[in-house]
């Protein structure tokens, strides 16, 4: 599926490519060749791999970070190929971090390596890797979210309400070993391959898709500009948040905000409800708490959850919005902070005037 490439997986896998073959005084079987690691991590992966040929006897000796990132070997015999894996701790200083190596031939120390493992300063969904994690959301119109978390801070469940009205029952597993993400609704059990971020391009089961969509021009496409989150519903129902994007990178750590914001939802009977928002954020930084808080914008009722989640993150902008301007009217959004600058209270007035103050704990 060729689904934003050109944007977003940009961040895909990259190869680490050394090599360094000495003659060791004419011995053509000294050094090493074929360095191959994932060069950069996400804050909350734990689980990196290194490997190489070894024509000599070696050495691996950490420079730097080397109490975060613990290869299983540190030496070994010659004529190997080697493969091991690379244990991280998570990042959870909210800041990038490298740590730097340096591949030794135990028989010549002219004949090294030097090469760099990093990680990024945010996880997989968008937050800091130190971001708080989100118990429950109530609001003062008597909606509720309930999430759960697992070891790596990965949304497992969550569940919204509106009054008695349960709007959306989750429950999300991820198979680390298949690298398949599987979302069971209690209507539809979707799946798909997860990446080093855990996250989906696209969600699917035999009566939903959920996820990223291309958008095209008289047949161009223009993903490099904008894009779509789509959800087709089993019953007829779509909604669509279609994104323009301001020139500003989408790669991990990166920061972006979108320049405007078309939110379609549309029923079977096909009825709709449309805005068109040219978005003003704030200078508190939407990354500071495990959801993307810009999801309230529009109400429970219109908020999908696996945007709450940043299960698809490219969506998830790096500011608040301040708020969201349209052609007759304004959402206007206010924010308390608590001292980790993760949001304690979201107050939304809406175009007519109506507020609901959302109240976040950890």
């Amino acid at each position: 599926m060729k689904t934003l490439k050109n944007v977003i997986f940009m961040v895909a896998v990259m190869p680490l490519l050394a090599s360094c073959l000495g003659d060791n005084e004419g011995n053509s079987y000294s050094g090493f060749s074929g360095i191959n690691s994932y060069v950069n991590s996400f804050a909350n992966n734990t689980q990196n791999f290194l490997a190489f040929n070894a024509f000599s006897k070696w050495n691996l000796v950490a420079e730097q970070g080397g109490d975060w990132c613990k290869p299983a070997a540190t030496s070994g015999a010659a004529n190997r190929a080697v493969s091991m894996s690379v244990e991280l701790e998570q990042n959870m200083t909210g800041s990038p971090r490298t740590a730097v190596f340096n591949l030794y031939d135990v028989n010549d120390r002219s004949i090294s390596v030097r090469f760099q493992l990093r990680q990024y300063a945010t996880r997989g969904d968008g937050s800091l890797g130190n971001a708080a994690l989100v118990k429950t959301i109530t609001g003062s119109d008597g909606s509720a979210v309930t999430i759960e978390y697992d070891a790596l801070n990965r949304p497992s469940k969550l569940n919204m309400a509106l009054g008695s009205q349960v709007l959306h029952n989750m429950d999300i597993r991820y198979n680390d070993a298949d690298t398949v993400l599987t979302v069971n609704t209690g209507k539809s059990t979707l799946s798909a391959k997860f990446d080093r971020g855990y996250q989906a391009s696209r969600l699917i089961s035999a009566t939903d898709t959920v996820g990223y969509y291309s958008q095209y021009v008289d047949g161009v496409m223009i993903s490099n500009r904008a894009f779509n989150f789509e959800r087709h519903h089993s019953d007829g129902r779509i909604t669509v948040h279609s994104l323009l994007l301001n020139g500003q990178p989408l790669l991990p750590d990166s920061i972006h905000n979108a320049d405007s914001l078309r939110y379609l939802s549309m029923n079977a009977a096909g009825d709709k409800y449309v805005e068109r928002m040219k978005m003003v954020y704030s200078k508190a930084d939407n990354r500071c708490q495990s959801v993307d808080v810009n999801q309230l914008l529009l109400g429970i009722s219109e908020c999908d959850p696996y945007l709450l989640l940043s299960m698809f993150r490219f969506v998830r902008n790096t500011n608040i919005v301040s708020r969201a301007e349209t052609a007759d009217g304004s959402f206007v959004v206010e924010a308390t902070l608590n001292a980790d600058k993760s949001v304690s209270t979201l107050t939304v007035t809406d175009k007519a005037g109506a507020k609901v103050t959302y109240t976040f704990t950890y």
